[in-house]
């Protein structure tokens, strides 16, 4: 198999060279939403015979356009027709949306636009007003604001796809604009990446997804989208100052005065002429409400994109983050005077990380697309305690995108490889090399006007060249080499004009990332390496139905679903003794079948009352059952609970978001509940590790609620003040053990734009 793996990637070079000397006639312009100037990604643009499909930054390409008009077609807006002399004129259309639905659009799901509504999966989105409405400075923070999305020291979970890793190996992929923004060789979340001054849409897939995205999908996708240059120019300034109260239990405070966070960035988009530029600078500092914690970074980002010719378009897209922080692990004690943690479990570091990612486009004149992304990523980790690491990652996929529309289909395939390079003082003083190349392809058929099937495969190959052997344990040579083919079904069929049916199976699968298998570290308890352990696999089964709602001025939609994974041995971080050498220690391991089942029921809609008068309300409850195929005893005495669930999952989850705007005016708030932890880590109740983790888990019987006021007003001048209050309610809370959540804030944020 590997043999015809590499023929398809020559044969896949060999094909984006031959395809880019085909010519085209010059019809082009970009499509957004006329409300939200949010580009229009999947609109279908016909003339006579020829027709194209808008990009994920709203750009379409057409060539010999013999008609004197264009039809241009969405399921979310109004189909319109636009004269051709108008498009030679302007290079910017805008579309109507569809009252009668709100039907987000987006990529994530298929690589290319579409509504989502049509989507086979659990698919949601957050979109760039409620974004700068909650001024948040860490995307991180609006994406635990979506139904059945948790995050636990920056590792994010789907309806309780993942439990706590501490820091290594993620089941969801977190992307930037199609690109992993995962640390590979941690597979770690790096949310401070994100250019937040930027984000024009978050989305989230709820379900297997490693057809596209590969191994560490196998829990779900959020795809974190950024701003293109829009038809003038655009320059924005932000400052914003953040304050923290007291701790529900004030005689923890330990500072005087106030406890202040600023941040603050500036962004500018232009073109200029063929060349359309995106910039931004961002800098934060934060003096912790854990005593002796803090973090400061800047940020830089640069999107570059130049259109050689109208079908033809390259650039490079970069990110540079630098800073320093001192984090702490788990608290001294639940009872101490003060908020502060374990002197042991403090980690003072400061780090640099960049990527540089190129990339060409090309639309030939049979309307089919290629895309060629590449990758440096380059990490460096400097790291008190002998923790520091460093790594580079290249990467290289080429993508090609068939549109058959006389049989309305779509194919989308591609190939891709890369190559980590890594040594650290975590991993031993070991210097490590990783491989991996995937060919995917998925066929996206609309068999009628009701009924649309998606298929994919998937075949990858993962090799890891590693030292013979780390502190304590032999290398497997065996499991250094590793190969998987998964697949995916779905379809969705529309019942009625706004009700839709949903169903989806899709397979997935996680390789061990270098930390998982090689780590060796304290955190006041041993972390040890585990060269034994295997890839996990997976799959995702569900069924869901979305009802478009209209009631007088009131649209919207109600969407339900059930869902199913099993996971074959999973891998997490457990406790064991270990012989040879007499202690405890966190070791990565498989700890056997899982599986995760649930339902979810989520309503969003709007009431326009008038031009200047809207209202939004969004609603989620979450209910998850994560359990042990075969709990055994072993498990038993290494957790808190006696009861078959999987550890640091919360049953149950509500997320709400209501908010007003009236003309420059808007007041909003949201509400999040956690239910209680069930099942953690027995060493965690240790006193002789953690003090007061008993007592604490004692006083969260209920759960937690927090809840969150937003008030903004624009001013004339394109000023606009914002002012929120963050867990208003002051809740005492933690998502995982030992680690407290921020106390109340108030944050006021004051932005211009030109």
């Amino acid at each position: 198999m590997r043999v015809y793996f590499y023929n398809f990637l020559n044969v896949g070079l060999i094909f984006i060279v031959s395809a880019l000397s085909v010519s085209a006639q010059e019809i082009s312009a970009y499509i957004l939403d006329a409300n939200s100037k949010a580009p229009v990604a999947g609109a279908t643009i016909l003339c006579k015979e020829s027709f194209a499909v808008s990009d994920e930054s709203g750009y379409f390409f057409l060539s010999a356009c013999e008609g004197d008009s264009l039809l241009i077609r969405h399921i979310a807006y109004k189909t319109d027709r636009i004269a051709k002399s108008i498009i030679v004129r302007k290079d910017t259309l805008y579309l109507q949306s569809n009252s009668q639905v709100i039907d987000p659009i987006t990529v994530t799901g298929t690589r290319y636009g579409q509504s989502s509504s049509e989507s086979v999966v659990s698919l949601e989105v957050i979109g760039q007003s409620r974004i700068e409405r909650e001024n948040t400075p860490n995307i991180e923070e609006m994406v635990t604001k979506i139904s059945g999305v948790q995050i636990s020291d920056g590792q994010a979970s789907i309806r309780g796809g993942s439990g706590y890793s501490y820091g290594a190996g993620s089941r969801v992929m977190l992307l930037v604009d199609d690109m992993p923004g995962l640390q590979q060789d941690a597979m770690l979340t790096n949310w401070r990446d994100i250019p937040t001054e930027n984000v024009e849409q978050i989305e989230v897939i709820k379900g297997a997804s490693s057809i596209l995205y590969g191994s560490s999908a196998l829990n779900g996708v959020i795809n974190v989208r950024t701003g293109y240059a829009g038809s003038e120019p655009e320059t924005k300034v932000s400052v914003q100052s953040i304050v923290t109260d007291a701790p529900a239990i004030d005689s923890m405070k330990w500072w005087d005065g106030a406890l202040i966070t600023t941040n603050a960035s500036i962004l500018h988009k232009q073109k200029f002429g063929k060349l359309d530029l995106v910039s931004s600078l961002f800098y934060f500092n934060d003096e912790s409400y854990f005593k002796g914690s803090y973090r400061e970074y800047g940020r830089g980002h640069l999107k570059l994109r130049y259109r050689l010719r109208p079908e033809l378009s390259f650039g490079i897209n970069a990110n540079l983050n630098a800073g320093s922080n001192n984090a702490p692990f788990y608290w001294e004690d639940y009872g101490a005077e003060t908020l502060i943690a374990d002197t042991a479990s403090y980690s003072e570091s400061d780090y640099t990380r960049y990527f540089i990612d190129p990339f060409l486009k090309y639309y030939a004149s049979n309307g089919d697309e290629h895309i060629f992304r590449g990758r440096f990523f380059r990490t460096n980790n400097r790291v008190d305690m002998d923790r520091a690491n460093e790594s580079n990652t290249f990467l290289a996929e080429y993508q090609y995108v068939k549109t058959l529309e006389e049989i309305d289909m779509i194919i989308t395939t591609g190939i891709l490889g890369s190559r980590l390079n890594s040594s650290a003082e975590l991993y031993s003083n070991e210097e490590f090399i990783q491989w991996n190349g995937a060919a995917y392809a998925q066929v996206d058929y609309e068999m009628t006007e009701q009924l649309k099937i998606i298929a994919g495969l998937r075949y990858e190959i993962n090799k890891t060249v590693t030292p013979d052997s780390v502190p304590f344990f032999e290398v497997n040579e065996e499991l250094n080499e590793y190969d998987r083919l998964v697949g995916r079904l779905g379809l969705n069929y529309q019942v009625s004009d706004y009700s839709k049916f949903r169903a989806n199976w899709g397979q997935g699968y996680r390789y061990p990332s270098i930390a998982e298998r090689f780590i060796s570290t304290n955190i006041g308890i041993n972390v040890v390496p585990n060269p034994e352990l295997r890839p996990e696999t997976g799959w995702t089964a569900e069924i869901g139905w979305r009802q478009g709602l209209q009631l007088g001025k009131w649209k919207g939609f109600l969407d339900l679903s059930f869902y199913r994974m099993e996971y074959t041995d999973m891998m997490e971080f457990n406790v064991r003794t270990f012989m040879a050498e007499p202690f405890l220690g966190f070791q990565s391991r498989n700890i056997g079948d899982t599986e995760i089942q649930g339902f979810e029921i989520i309503t969003n809609a709007q009431l326009k009352l008038d031009d200047k008068n809207l209202i939004e309300v969004y609603a989620g409850y979450n209910y998850v059952d994560p359990r042990y195929s075969n709990l055994t005893d072993d498990i038993k005495r290494l957790n808190t609970s006696d009861k078959n669930i999987l550890k640091y999952r919360q049953r149950h989850q509500v997320n709400g978001h209501v908010n007003w705007s009236y003309k420059h005016l808007s007041i909003g708030a949201t509400y999040r509940y956690l239910s209680k932890t069930e099942n953690i880590d027995l060493i965690f109740t240790n006193p002789f590790f953690i003090q007061g983790v008993d007592a604490f888990r004692e006083d969260q019987n209920n759960g937690s609620h927090i809840a969150d006021l937003i008030l903004s007003y624009q001013f004339k001048g394109d000023i606009t003040l914002r002012l929120n209050v963050k867990n208003i309610n002051n809740e005492f809370y933690a998502v995982r053990p030992a680690m407290i959540e921020p106390p109340r804030s108030y944050s006021i944020q004051l932005t211009k734009k030109w």
